[in-house]
């Protein structure tokens, strides 16, 4: 066979020949941008040498990767390629030529049987999609790759994922083999192709789990949140059947368990959107870094906080600007931790209705740090209470933002002459905590965050976000306990005499609805009070 009629060497001149076109990228041009296309599509630079050089046989994932490559440098020097010579049912054409000149007389003909026999009877219709997706060609033949279900280097594999084959009826819903198992972010991973799909197909399991079906789509999202391991796999609960282990192409939410983050899950509005993943609402043990951020100079009697943390993508490129602090004055001024923190200050005898926020005197304030005050003040004590807002931005201190809202309270003394001032019991009591716990939680979360994005709520996660709430004493002044500043009755008695601060932490998602923050503060309330010796509390308490 010459080299002209060799279909390797014909296919690798087609992608020569493309790359000429396209402004004659580099090697190192092209991993960058098959990188940019995903995990899936990304490709080493010797790699990509070979398929160029015709020294090994491409699969189509990989012209497909090369071909957008191209496409996008052309784009990125300012001479697009015209349609015609990226058009994604063109190089599959080129791709099944080669695959089947490759192939005996014999093997095209049996080929050619079973991938007619695989074509689904009512083909599912994909959208037409951007030049570089994998669009319905449904005359071509299935690819022939030579690998088995379950085949590869990973022999305990095998049977579960023939079994699963099995199950979804693979042959019309994932294609053919298109590679082995392969380890692949901490789990088993084997790909799929079938030109009738939109999307390669995969079936894929953790260590010591059953294996599940989805699109590449899917196991991609799973990847950008931080990987199966730390997220989890689709549960039961997602199957199209509880016996079929396969998650749809259009479905919009996706249960997820198993992972180490605990349980979650993938949503999206519509199957154009990109998935998004979330946790699930369940407490979490505290970490004690809310106590240690953001200590006050001064200790007051009563410090109420609620600590956040936000795993964010692209959190390092976030700064706070001038518009993102007029956004957060405006939000401060009409949320409800204001109104919530100026109607208990008021009990107390504030002299102001509302609170007036500003930038704190003497703290840090620049493009990755904000804290903000509000003071409410009596005459001629001082100061009732003050309220705190902060945020901070990824440093090599604190490698992820980091949020609070709290309030700092002077509570008068037993008989003492401000106590028969206000003529009533100075403390806060559980009700006011529940309150502040739920308010300060979206300040925190939803307010704090105004500062660096308009919307905190959309920005993906990469990570487990969280809440630590905490109430504490001073004991530097004068020795002094909880329940001196905090009415604790509604808890009942405790076991531990001497308690001077509690805390506890909650993980769930940004903009998580007022009604879930109420309840899962509850369910956090009555954790800390069975953790500090209060065994009798439970929601009818509170």
């Amino acid at each position: 066979m010459s080299t002209e009629e060799d279909p390797l060497a014909r296919m690798a001149g087609r992608l020569r020949q493309l790359q000429l076109r396209a402004g004659r990228p580099s090697l190192n041009d092209l991993v960058r941008l098959t990188a940019a296309q995903g995990k899936r599509r990304a490709m080493k630079r010797s790699t990509i040498q070979e398929k160029l050089k015709g020294i090994s046989t491409p699969d189509f994932v990989q012209v497909q990767a090369i071909v957008d490559a191209c496409r996008r440098y052309a784009e990125e020097i300012g001479h697009p390629l015209p349609v015609s010579e990226t058009d994604p049912e063109q190089w599959h054409g080129y791709w099944t030529e080669m695959a089947q000149a490759q192939m005996g007389p014999r093997s095209q003909q049996v080929r050619g049987r079973h991938a007619e026999a695989m074509l689904p009877r009512e083909p599912v219709v994909s959208p037409a999609g951007p030049p570089e997706s994998f669009r319905e060609i449904p005359s071509a033949t299935a690819p022939p790759t030579g690998s088995t279900v379950g085949g590869g280097p990973h022999p305990s594999q095998y049977r579960p994922f023939q079994d699963v084959f099995t199950k979804v009826n693979g042959p019309a819903q994932l294609g053919q083999p298109n590679g082995d198992v392969h380890e692949d972010g901490g789990a088993f991973v084997q790909y799929f192709e079938a030109v009738w799909l939109p999307e390669s197909m995969l079936i894929c399991a953790l260590p010591g789990q059953k294996p599940v079906a989805m699109p590449a789509s899917v196991w991609e999202a799973l990847g950008a949140a931080g990987g199966a391991p730390q997220v989890g796999m689709p549960d039961q609960d997602s199957f199209i059947a509880p016996d079929q282990p396969l998650i749809e192409r259009d479905a919009t939410l996706i249960e997820l368990s198993g992972g180490s983050l605990g349980p979650g899950q993938l949503v999206r509005a519509n199957n154009q959107q990109p998935w998004q993943w979330l946790p699930k609402p369940h407490l979490i043990q505290p970490t004690g870094r809310g106590h240690s951020s953001w200590r006050p100079t001064a200790e007051p009697d009563l410090l109420i906080r609620a600590f956040a943390v936000l795993p964010w993508q692209g959190q390092e490129g976030f700064r706070i600007s001038k518009a993102g602090r007029n956004r957060l004055l405006a939000a401060l001024t009409a949320c409800e931790f204001s109104q919530t923190v100026a109607a208990l200050a008021g009990r107390l005898g504030a002299l102001q209705p509302s609170l007036k926020w500003e930038r704190e005197p003497d703290a840090s304030q620049n493009n990755r740090s904000a804290q903000y005050i509000a003071v409410l003040p009596t005459s001629p004590q001082g100061p009732v209470a003050t309220a705190r807002v902060m945020l901070h931005c990824p440093s090599g201190i604190r490698p992820v933002i980091t949020t609070a809202a709290e309030l700092r309270m002077e509570i008068p003394l037993a008989n003492s002459p401000r106590q028969q001032e206000i003529r009533h019991d100075g403390r806060p009591g559980i009700a006011d905590l529940k309150q502040l716990f739920v308010t300060a939680w979206h300040a925190a979360t939803e307010i704090a965050p105004q500062t660096i994005t308009s919307d905190p709520a959309a920005v993906p996660l990469i990570g487990q976000p969280s809440v630590e709430f905490s109430v504490e004493t001073s004991t530097s002044d004068r020795p002094s306990v909880l329940s001196d500043v905090l009415d604790l009755s509604a808890f009942g008695a405790s076991s531990r005499p001497s308690i001077s601060e509690m805390r506890v932490a909650v993980t769930a998602p940004v903009g998580i609805d007022r009604a879930a923050q109420e309840r899962w503060v509850t369910e956090a309330l009555i954790d800390m009070a069975n953790g500090h010796g209060f065994v009798d509390v439970d929601a009818t308490a509170l």
